[in-house]
C-alpha cells in the first residue's frame, strides 16, 4: 500500500487533531449517504488513516494512508472547505499528495527527500491552485513553490518539477487563467527533443497551435515558445551533464533518490498449507524500487513480517512483509488435508463447506433439523465432515452414504444421536463419537484405515468390529463404553491404551490370539471378559493392562513376554502358571497380585521383586535365583504353605516381604541373609549347602 512519511520536524508543524476531526468529518458525510451511493472503499481507507495516526501519535513520525482515488477524494473534500481551512499548508500538502499517489505512482519517501513536492508537482498545479483556493489564499491563481525546508513555501513562485515513473522527466505547470478548471498543461522530453501538449480531462487531446490565440493567449505563446527550448535537469545520478532550469535566477537542486515501492517475486513459494505444515517463506525474492528506476536486493530479515499463524484451523490468510514503509501482502490458504489444500470455499443456508474434487467436505452446520440426509449438497456428493461441525448438537440422525472421512470431535457429545449411517466412511477422526450415548453402531466401512484415539469413547454402542485394515485398536477407543457385549479384534497385533478399559458390559472379545501388545489399561475392570483364545504371542502387557479381567482363561504366561507392567496381571484369576522368561530382571509392583498362580518360575537375572508382586497368590513353591537382590514389602505375601529356596543372600528383605506364620519354611545357606531374616521373624528355616 503507498504511503507517505513525514519526520517529527513536519509533525511539529501540522495538527493532527485536525487530520484526524477532517477524516472523521469525511466519514460521517460519506456514510450519511443513502446505502448504494456510499463510498465504502473510501471510508475503508480513511478509517486506515486514522488506524495509522493513532498508532503513530507517539512515535517520531506519522503516516498518511492514501485515500481511496484521486477523483473520488478531491470530490468529496471540494465540497468541505470548511475542514480544510484549518489546517495549515503542511497538512493539506500531504493529504492531497496520500490522495495522488493512490493513483499515479506507489510512493515510500521520508521528508527530507521532499516526496511531498514530487507527488505535488506529479498531480499537477491545478490540484494546488484547487488547494490554495479553499483555504483562502493565492487568489490571484499565483502558483506555490514546495522548497527543500517543507510544502507549499510561499517565497516562490517556481513551477514544481517531479521524476517520472518511467526514465522520462515530465513537469506539470499552471494554465493561463483562462484555462478551464479541468485542464492541465503538461510539458514532456522524449528523446531529448521538447513537446508541448494539452490534455483536457473531457476533450480529446490537441495542440496549442491549433486554437487562434487571443491577446491573452499571446503571451502564454511566448512563454511556451521560450520554455520549450529550455533543456531539463537529468536525475542527480546519472553521468550525463545537464543544464539546470533558471528560475528567478536560482538553479534547480537535484531530487534525491527516494524509495518508491516493494516488489516480490515467488519461485516455489508455498500458498496452500494444509492442517499442522510450517509456515514458509521459501521461494520468495524481494526486490525495493527506487524513484530513478533502480532496483535493490532485500532481505527478508530487514523487514517485518508475519512469522506464525494457526496452522490448524481452516481459513484463508494475508501474510504481510513490510520494509521501512512498504507493504507486500501474501494471501496463503489452510485447509484440513491434501485433499482439501487450496480447495474453493461456498456456503449455503445450512452448510458452510470447502469444494473439492472428491465432493464438499462440511466445515460448518448452520441449519436446524435434526434429522440430515447428506447425500449431497447444491449437487456435490458429501464427501467429508470438518472437525467439530456437530460437536454437542441435538442431531438425532444422519444419513450419509458418500461420506468417506468424519474428523476430529465431528459428531462428539451429540448425546441425542442414534442412527449415524455411514457405511463407507474409512476415516474416523479422534473423538469423532465420544459422548453419543445414544449410537449403538459405529456404523463405518470395514476397509476402514483410520479410527482416531477415543472416536467411540462413552458412547453407547454394543459391538465393534476393527477394521482388518488396521494393526493397531486406538488408545481409548470404546472406554468407558458401558453397553459394549462383544468386540473383533480381527486382524489386530496391538491394542493400544484404555482401547477397552471400564467396558464393565463386554463378555466377548475374538481375536486376542495373534496380540503381540497390549498398552496400559487396555482391558482395566472387564470383569465379564472372556476370550476365544490365549494370547499366545504377547510380548508387552503394560501396566493394570488386564487388571480385574477374572473370567479371562489365560492359563500360562505366555513365553514371548518381554515386558511386564505393574498390576498387569493384578486379579487375572484364570492365570495359574507363570513361567517367567529370561530376560526381564524385575517383577514389577503388583504385577501378578491376586492372580491364582500356583507354579511359579524366577529367572536367572532377575534382580527385584517389587512391592506386592506376587502378593495373595497361591503359590507353594519358589526358588529364588542367586541374582535377586532385594525383596520388596509384600513381595511375596501369601498365606499358602510356601517353602522359599534361596540360591544366593539377597542385599535387602523388607520386614514384610513374607507373611510369616507357622507354614512358610526357609532353605538357605548358613550365615547368609534368609537365614538372619528367618531368625528375627520366627520363621522355620533349613540350612542347605
Amino acid at each position: 500500500m503507498p504511503r507517505i512519511n513525514v519526520d517529527k520536524a513536519s509533525v511539529n508543524s501540522m495538527y493532527s487533531e485536525d487530520i484526524i476531526a477532517v477524516l472523521q468529518n469525511m466519514i460521517n458525510d460519506e456514510l450519511t449517504k443513502d446505502d448504494e451511493k456510499v463510498n465504502t472503499d473510501f471510508v475503508d481507507e480513511c478509517v486506515n488513516a486514522l488506524l495509522e495516526i493513532e498508532q503513530d501519535r507517539d512515535k517520531t513520525f506519522a503516516a498518511i494512508v492514501p485515500l481511496f482515488s484521486k477523483s473520488d477524494y478531491l470530490d468529496i473534500i471540494g465540497k468541505k472547505r470548511s475542514y480544510f481551512s484549518r489546517l495549515n499548508k503542511t497538512a493539506r500538502a500531504a493529504l492531497v499528495a496520500a490522495a495522488v499517489a493512490a493513483t499515479t505512482i506507489t510512493v515510500n519517501a521520508a521528508v527530507e527527500g521532499i516526496t511531498g513536492v514530487n507527488l505535488l508537482r506529479e498531480a499537477g498545479s491545478r490540484i494546488q491552485q484547487t488547494l490554495d483556493s479553499w483555504s483562502g489564499k493565492n487568489d490571484e491563481g499565483i502558483e506555490q513553490d514546495v522548497d527543500n525546508e517543507g510544502f507549499g513555501s510561499e517565497e516562490s513562485t517556481t513551477a514544481p518539477v517531479s521524476e517520472s515513473t518511467t526514465e522520462e522527466t515530465e513537469t506539470t505547470e499552471p494554465t493561463s487563467e483562462n484555462t478551464t478548471e479541468n485542464t492541465s498543461v503538461t510539458e514532456s522530453t522524449t528523446n531529448n527533443n521538447p513537446t508541448r501538449s494539452t490534455t483536457n480531462n473531457e476533450q480529446p487531446t490537441q495542440s496549442t497551435t491549433e486554437k487562434e490565440p487571443s491577446s491573452a493567449d499571446e503571451e502564454t505563446t511566448k512563454q511556451t515558445t521560450t520554455e520549450t527550448t529550455t533543456k531539463r535537469p537529468r536525475p542527480y545520478n546519472t553521468t550525463t551533464e545537464a543544464e539546470p532550469v533558471i528560475d528567478d535566477g536560482e538553479p534547480s537542486k537535484p531530487e534525491k533518490v527516494t524509495l518508491k515501492s516493494l516488489e516480490a517475486s515467488f519461485d516455489n513459494f508455498k500458498f496452500d498449507y494444509i492442517y499442522g505444515e510450517s509456515l514458509s517463506y521459501d521461494g520468495l525474492t524481494l526486490s525495493a524500487v527506487y524513484s530513478n528506476g533502480t532496483k535493490k536486493p532485500v532481505s527478508l530479515s530487514d523487514c517485518d513480517y508475519t512469522q506464525s499463524l494457526n496452522m490448524n484451523t481452516t481459513a484463508d490468510y494475508t501474510l504481510r512483509v513490510i520494509y521501512e514503509t512498504c507493504v507486500v501482502k501474501i494471501p496463503i490458504t489452510v485447509r484440513p488435508d491434501e485433499e482439501t489444500r487450496g480447495s474453493e470455499k461456498c456456503s449455503n443456508d445450512d452448510f458452510d463447506y470447502l469444494l473439492t474434487d472428491k465432493g464438499a467436505y462440511i466445515t460448518k452446520y448452520k441449519g436446524s433439523s435434526k434429522h440430515l440426509d447428506l447425500t449431497d449438497i447444491d449437487g456435490n456428493s458429501a464427501y467429508a465432515i470438518a472437525a467439530d461441525v456437530f460437536k454437542d448438537s441435538d442431531i438425532i440422525t444422519v444419513y450419509a452414504p458418500s461420506v468417506k472421512k468424519i474428523f476430529r470431535n465431528a459428531f462428539k457429545n451429540s448425546k441425542a444421536l442414534s442412527t449415524a449411517d455411514f457405511e463407507n466412511a474409512e476415516y474416523i477422526g479422534e473423538s469423532a463419537f465420544e459422548g453419543c450415548e445414544a449410537l449403538e453402531s459405529p456404523s463405518m466401512s470395514e476397509n476402514a484405515t483410520q479410527l482416531g484415539k477415543s472416536a467411540y469413547k462413552n458412547s453407547g454402542i454394543r459391538s465393534i468390529t476393527v477394521p482388518s485394515t488396521l494393526e493397531s485398536v486406538p488408545a481409548s477407543l470404546c472406554e468407558g463404553c458401558s453397553r459394549l457385549e462383544s468386540v473383533n479384534l480381527s486382524n489386530a497385533t496391538a491394542v493400544e491404551n484404555s482401547a477397552f478399559e471400564d467396558c464393565t458390559a463386554l463378555e466377548s472379545i475374538t481375536g486376542l490370539g495373534a496380540v503381540k501388545k497390549i498398552g496400559s489399561f487396555a482391558f482395566y475392570g472387564d470383569e465379564l471378559a472372556q476370550i476365544d483364545e490365549a494370547p499366545s504371542a504377547l510380548e508387552s502387557v503394560g501396566d493394570s493392562a488386564l487388571a480385574y479381567c477374572k473370567k479371562m482363561e489365560i492359563k500360562a504366561l505366555p513365553s514371548t513376554v518381554k515386558e511386564i507392567g505393574e498390576y498387569s496381571f493384578m486379579y487375572v484369576t484364570k492365570l495359574e502358571k507363570a513361567e517367567i522368561p529370561n530376560g526381564i530382571t524385575k517383577i514389577p509392583a503388583g504385577a501378578f497380585w491376586g492372580a491364582h498362580i500356583k507354579t511359579l518360575t524366577l529367572p536367572d537375572g532377575l534382580k527385584a521383586i517389587e512391592q506386592a508382586a506376587f502378593m495373595s497368590t497361591v503359590i507353594k513353591e519358589v526358588t529364588i535365583p542367586e541374582s535377586v537382590e532385594r525383596i520388596e514389602s509384600r513381595g511375596l505375601y501369601t498365606l499358602s504353605k510356601l517353602k522359599v529356596t534361596f540360591e544366593g543372600s539377597p542385599d535387602y528383605i523388607d520386614e514384610s516381604a513374607f507373611y510369616s506364620y507357622r507354614y512358610l519354611t526357609f532353605l538357605a545357606r548358613r550365615d547368609t541373609t534368609p537365614i538372619a531374616y528367618a531368625e528375627e521373624h520366627d520363621i522355620e528355616y533349613e540350612i542347605i549347602e
